[in-house]
């Protein structure tokens, strides 16, 4: 130790002691198993340098008034009934292992939500996209039925005004009997019109 304070290579050796929890540069953290079992001898009559020494905590390194400093914590606890309870370090892991799961649980959730937005999006698009498609044919229909009513307008007229050329007369002047003919040559002819759209 260096001014009361243990090396990194210090820190290294009680670290791995099954005796600790956790080393810091001025304190040690016992595991609450030792604690336990420290006490237990203790009572027996087992001197608190032995126990600690055979825990691999010898006191020349660790210090006799550490040893002395935790048997005297050690039994205010034991009276306390609150010896084996977990060190704060331990109570901080078991609070972040919680956290953790709590993260976990809210990170699986914000996914399952957003699988399902995405889900919807997709129906959603898919059904936009389908009456896009009805709609987009109905106006196909719709113009092909158009440009048929327009060119049979168009034929009618070309028809008059030949009929009108041949007869020598205005369009109005021709009688029904040649506008029915002329009509029922038109009707003859549509199917040929319709195949060629």
């Amino acid at each position: 130790m260096l001014n009361g304070r243990f090396t990194t290579a210090e820190r290294e050796l009680l670290a791995a002691l099954v005796a600790v929890e956790q080393v810091y540069a001025s304190h040690i953290v016992y595991s609450a198993g030792f604690k336990v079992e420290c006490m237990t001898r203790y009572q027996a009559g087992e001197k608190p340098s032995v126990i600690f020494a055979a825990a691999g905590l010898d006191p020349a390194l660790i210090g006799y008034k550490r040893v002395e400093r935790a048997i005297s914590r050690w039994k205010e606890a034991q009276r306390k009934g609150s010896l084996d309870a977990p060190a704060p370090s331990e109570r901080r892991k078991k609070h972040t292992e919680k956290l953790k799961q709590q993260k976990q649980v809210a990170v699986e959730h914000q996914r399952e939500i957003r699988q399902r937005h995405i889900q919807v999006l997709e129906e959603h698009l898919a059904e936009q996209k389908h009456r896009d498609a009805e709609t987009k044919q109905k106006l196909i229909e719709q113009q092909a039925k158009r440009i048929r009513d327009l060119e049979t307008q168009v034929q009618a007229l070309k028809a008059l005004c030949t009929l009108a050329r041949t007869s020598k007369r205005a369009p109005h002047e021709t009688n029904a009997s040649e506008r029915f003919a002329l009509i029922h040559q038109m009707k003859t002819e549509q199917p040929a019109s319709k195949s060629h759209l």
